[in-house]
């Protein structure tokens, strides 16, 4: 998706627009972490910006929540455009399913997200974790930040 292309925005504006007259409380933007294959790193924060306010001017209580680009969150704009952030494979998973991420990646993943709980703003991890000790290890630790976690299968097509 090249989701600088104004004509591509304008058709995710419209399905804002939908959501928001079917009365919905807010989005789940996952794939804001595409900048980081693509470039325009710039071009996705405005881009959660205005699809943020053209919701919040129509409904201020309207919430945007974004998954994933947590390289995103020492840009205050972007914070200031979510309401609350979603990270995959915090702990396990980055490279490949199962495998525990390397100390670095936690850390500094840990410290980005630090910056919106800091705000007050909820964050959300989702773990995939492979066996019953990823999954009590991965409650753990993300009860320890004080974020909200889910442990749900990879292909999200069952529960």
């Amino acid at each position: 998706m090249k989701f600088w292309d104004p004509a591509w925005q304008e058709i995710i504006f419209a399905y804002t627009d939908r959501i928001l007259a079917a009365g919905f409380d807010g989005v789940y933007l996952d794939k804001v972490d595409e900048f980081e294959e693509m470039g325009h790193r710039g071009d996705m924060v405005e881009f959660v910006s205005r699809i943020a306010a053209r919701a919040k001017s129509q409904r201020p209580d309207f919430l945007v929540i974004s998954q994933n680009g947590d390289d995103l969150l020492p840009d205050a704009r972007f914070r200031g455009a979510i309401d609350g952030f979603a990270r995959e494979d915090l702990f396990y998973g980055e490279d490949s399913d199962g495998k525990r991420n390397s100390a670095s990646s936690i850390r500094e993943s840990v410290k980005r997200l630090k910056m919106l709980s800091a705000e007050g703003k909820p964050v959300f991890v989702v773990e995939y974790p492979r066996n019953d000790k990823q999954a009590q290890t991965a409650r753990r630790e993300i009860s320890e930040q004080g974020f909200i976690g889910l442990m749900a299968r990879r292909a999200l097509n069952a529960l």
